[in-house]
């Protein structure tokens, strides 16, 4: 009996002192996960600066700005985190990236101010290879280390939790042969430590891999598994798709409700998420309200029809806490090319995603034709950068005239490219690859220069002749653009109230806030302001007569089709009245022929334009065009 006690003490101490190492080795591995954790969020946050970095280089903001300065302070939080969960080699690392990160943020601030100064690409691109990005590449350096080491020991204490546990149901088996009634007693303590240091090994384990807040796989564990499907699909005929999904007015809900329902909405569209797609696919958490999701054996036609099971169970409001919540998503796809890697694919649905939501579609596909980076869309924007300053940049002019008495009212000038290669190009040629860049809004300034200038030149040969001008969105929600515009009205000596900026529906209401303040601003120096293209976009009457207009243009696809089809004869009558009730000239482009010549003057329409009246041409063209129709201006009190 002596020696039974002994042996139960024995094996009731070693026990022990295995429940204590367990016990030790699982706090250890508990706060090496959650300091790989915060390593992992600076990791993010630091990516977040480079990419907003380069996000505003290619189009500046104030959104993109307060971005960057929001990961900015995300960074140093995390870093601050690191420091007080880490070791001593952990704090000097800290404290490098620190003192780096202030250079960082100067030479950021320095390169922003050449953007918005809209200083030549070569000139931001020169200050960011020189100052930010060395930054960048040394925090990196230090960062990137730091996370992999503190992960890989996290996973190593894991392993030896594991180990230890297994150590411990050992003993237990040990125990069970010296006594039926210790072990049963031995034996339920033991299980219970077992279960709990299994319990918080898969954790620890879960909690590395997956996101804390949906349970959702994070961006390692998403990357790990397309990672191998890729190399599964090398030995078959499938593809691999990659959607990244974006939530639209997502801000919206935290920003008026707080984060807190916020998180309830996320955990809510992870469950509709997972439940709308099949047993193979997997969909991930990134960070924030963006979601990936994975497809390992697809096509195009698959991946978009599970793009749009998506895209559907989110059109059913979501009940967080009694309050009935909407949001859309917009989804881009990329579908894995040969030797793609992960990171490539999943760039390619990034880019696809940002089209879907600067086009307002639900679903877009990855095209390299229409990817923002390919050497094609580069080469165009570096030759209308160079173009601009080199002269290349002409006008045509197109007249607009009364269509009650045929008399001239106004010119629109029209951009044209004098490319020394391709020759004269159109605004199809080159509009669609800059509208969404800054060198569109060079592009506006430059046209406005040239059309002041030759409305100054008139003005000296005795002829007031109004000019309206085109106006880009990425213009009209600049807020430095009415100052701008008052400096090339003074510049040129030319009076507000005969320049016209035409404004599509579509930029108006891309943000209707902003564009307003601006329209307003503009209306009050005098210049007006005409609505282009009305009918094709999503302006609503009461937005329509709160804006500060004059002028109503009709877009020409249903002034063309009057003749053919009824129904674009009553749209256009429709906006005749419309227009006319609210108090706007309306005016009619798209005018082909004397049959639609005809019916606009008899629906009350005030003024014409189109190929019947006379095809945009050279100034020359329209001197030519103005003495043949015996159409010579009143002269001018203006000088």
């Amino acid at each position: 009996m002596l020696l039974i006690a002994l042996t139960l003490i024995t094996l009731t101490g070693v026990i022990t002192a295995g429940s204590v190492i367990n016990d030790r080795a699982a706090t250890r591995a508990q706060h090496s996960v959650e300091l790989a954790s915060v390593y992992l969020a600076a990791v993010a946050d630091l990516q977040a600066e480079q990419s907003l970095k380069n996000e505003y280089q290619l189009r500046p903001g104030s959104a993109t700005s307060a971005g960057h300065q929001g990961a900015t302070v995300t960074l140093r939080a995390a870093l601050e985190q690191v420091r007080a969960l880490g070791s001593a080699s952990d704090r000097r690392r800290v404290a490098a990236v620190l003192a780096d990160q202030s250079k960082y943020v100067a030479a950021t601030a320095a390169l922003f101010a050449a953007v918005n100064r809209h200083e030549p690409r070569a000139v931001t691109n020169q200050l960011d290879a020189t100052t930010v990005v060395p930054l960048l590449a040394v925090m990196q350096g230090q960062i990137y280390p730091g996370a992999i080491a503190v992960r890989k020991q996290a996973l190593a204490n894991v392993t030896q939790v594991r180990r230890t546990g297994r150590l411990v149901v050992w003993f237990d088996v040990a125990t069970l042969l010296v006594g039926i009634a210790t072990l049963m007693l031995a034996w339920r303590a033991l299980r219970r430590s077992r279960l709990a240091l299994q319990t918080q090994s898969d954790l620890n384990r879960h909690q590395a891999l997956h996101d804390v807040l949906t349970g959702l796989p994070n961006r390692t564990l998403f990357q790990d598994r397309a990672s191998q499907a890729l190399r599964a699909t090398q030995r078959t005929d499938q593809q691999v798709a990659i959607m990244i999904i974006d939530l639209d007015r997502f801000k919206d809900v935290n920003d008026t409700l707080g984060h807190q329902f916020g998180d309830l909405l996320l955990q809510q569209v992870a469950q509709r998420f997972e439940a709308s797609l099949r047993g193979g696919d997997s969909v991930a958490r990134l960070g924030g309200d963006e979601f990936a999701v994975l497809l390992p054996a697809s096509n195009a036609a698959d991946a978009h029809a599970t793009a749009e099971r998506l895209v559907e169970t989110l059109t059913e409001p979501f009940d967080v806490r009694d309050i009935s919540l909407d949001v859309d998503a917009s989804i881009g796809i990329a579908l894995a090319a040969t030797d793609e890697d992960v990171d490539a694919v999943v760039r390619h649905a990034d880019v696809a995603m940002y089209e879907a939501k600067a086009h307002h579609a639900s679903v877009v596909t990855y095209s390299r034709r229409r990817d923002a980076n390919t050497v094609t869309r580069l080469a165009v924007l570096g030759d209308l950068r160079r173009a601009i300053p080199a002269g290349e940049i002409v006008l045509h002019y197109q007249p607009k005239i009364s269509a009650m008495t045929g008399e001239l009212h106004s010119v629109e000038a029209l951009v044209r490219w004098e490319h020394p290669t391709s020759g004269l190009l159109g605004p199809a040629a080159f509009m669609p690859v800059v509208e969404n860049t800054a060198i569109v809004h060079l592009l506006t300034a430059e046209v406005l220069r040239l059309a002041l200038s030759q409305c100054r030149a008139w003005l000296d040969q005795g002829r007031s002749i109004p000019i309206c001008v085109n106006v880009s969105a990425r213009s009209l929600l600049t807020k430095s653009f009415p100052q701008e515009v008052r400096d090339l009205l003074k510049l040129h000596g030319v009076p507000a109230s005969l320049l016209t900026l035409e404004i599509t529906e579509s930029s108006i209401m891309s943000d209707p806030p902003r564009a307003y303040t601006i329209m307003k601003d503009l209306d009050a120096m005098g210049v007006t302001l005409s609505v282009d293209d009305y009918g094709t976009g999503y302006s609503s009457m009461a937005r329509l007569k709160a804006l500060p207009v004059k002028e109503l243009k009709i877009d020409r696809r249903f002034v063309m089709g009057m003749a053919i089809d009824e129904r674009d004869h009553f749209l256009v009558q429709s906006a005749l009245d419309l227009g006319h009730n609210l108090g706007l000239q309306v005016v009619a482009e798209g005018v082909e022929d004397e049959w639609t010549r005809d019916a606009l003057a008899a629906m009350g329409c005030d003024l014409l334009q189109g190929y019947y009246i006379q095809v945009p041409g050279t100034e020359a063209e329209l001197e030519t065009w103005l003495t043949g129709h015996g159409m010579e201006p009143v002269p001018s009190a203006v000088s």
